[in-house]
């Protein structure tokens, strides 16, 4: 089988990727295919497992690498489904679903849609409210002409009209890795508290709040890493002390950036059409760290686990008592990880979710 992704699968937030990718290689052979918009090295590519190809052309994330680039890399795609012929094809996201859907029509393979983010909430303005729609339609259409869709909350999968005949929920929870990542942290009452973020780096995430926010925090500091999409938030974050960036990391250095905070901070504007269907990796991460949580995300997993704190999004004297509260508060702060940690292990785990992965597929597989 054959998974796809519009970018290089190595780095960035595309965890769900490899896990997706990991896993299925244990049972069946597996490539990934992807986009190597940054050009990064052929030794991180020759370290991906299972085996990783990428198309080597530089681009621009946006409007631009949409209208210009990613016909050629739909071509790609296409050449590559054909040279290699699976009998399965996963694709992640609208915008690898053309040359998928093409592949599986022209040589009757199966064809399986990964919905991770709806294209349209997450890229055009609601203000231009045909577009909006008619890709709303498009990608639903694929949904319905996928053998099955996989997506990752059930919140999402109702945001369809219609939703597809054969789905399931395959939530971005993480592999058990807080031994490996999750580094000696100072807990001293009353000492410095180091808060995580790492996600894209563009409006409507906060950022621009928690820089104002710090300048009258003592003892607090943010690490964050991720894809700069708005330059002049990320202007505001190198000209605020006690913020520190540290780039676009690989998956694995961006799970060790986050175990080596004390909280992790997830937020999303709720004026933007996304913010109805998001669900963070980093609240399944913040859990199996045993790290709190701010979030103004699935306050029903977060108020039911006890894993955090949910916050309203722009309420900045609430969120930043709860800052305060949890810097001060050591007791609440490892309770609140203990509470996370219990609920990792006994339902939000990649061990849970891989076996409903392997029904699917087994399922999928030719007779």
């Amino acid at each position: 089988m054959v998974i796809i992704r519009s970018n290089s699968i190595v780095i960035g937030n595309t965890p769900r990727v490899s896990k997706i990718a990991r896993s299925l290689s244990k049972k069946y052979s597996t490539l990934v295919l992807g986009w190597n918009r940054e050009g990064i090295s052929e030794e991180l590519v020759k370290d991906f497992k299972p085996k990783l190809e990428l198309f080597n052309l530089r681009a621009p994330v946006g409007k631009t690498s949409l209208i210009f680039y990613m016909p050629l890399f739909w071509s790609w795609i296409f050449f590559e489904l054909v040279k290699n012929r699976p009998d399965i094809v996963h694709g992640c996201d609208l915008d690898t679903a053309l040359p998928c859907y093409l592949y599986r029509k022209i040589f009757r393979k199966r064809f399986v849609f990964d919905i991770c983010d709806r294209y349209a909430m997450s890229y055009v303005p609601v203000k231009f409210s045909i577009m909006y729609g008619l890709v709303n339609s498009i990608e639903e259409l694929f949904g319905k002409k996928a053998d099955f869709v996989i997506t990752v909350s059930e919140k999402l999968i109702s945001s369809f009209r219609k939703k597809p005949k054969k789905y399931a929920i395959i939530m971005n929870c993480p592999e058990d890795n807080a031994t490996a990542f999750n580094h000696a942290r100072p807990d001293e009452p009353g000492g410095k508290l180091t808060i995580a973020y790492t996600g894209k780096i563009r409006k409507h995430r906060y950022l621009e709040n928690i820089c104002i926010m710090l300048e009258d925090l003592e003892n607090v500091r943010v690490k964050t890493a991720g894809l700069i999409i708005d330059q002049d938030v990320f202007t505001m974050m190198q000209n605020t002390p006690h913020i520190e960036y540290k780039g676009v990391l690989q998956a694995e250095d961006a799970l060790a950036l986050e175990g080596s905070c004390d909280v992790i901070l997830a937020m999303y504007d709720p004026a933007l059409p996304e913010y109805s269907i998001s669900m963070p990796n980093k609240l399944f991460e913040s859990m199996m760290f045993g790290i709190p949580i701010i979030t103004n995300i699935a306050k029903e997993i977060v108020e039911q686990t006890g894993c955090g704190v949910f916050v309203n999004y722009g309420d900045d004297s609430q969120i930043a008592n709860t800052i305060i509260n949890l810097r001060d508060n050591l007791a609440e702060r490892q309770k609140l990880g203990r509470n996370g940690r219990r609920a990792f292990v006994e339902k939000f785990n990649w061990t849970a979710v891989e076996k409903e992965l392997f029904l699917i597929y087994d399922n999928l597989q030719p007779q």
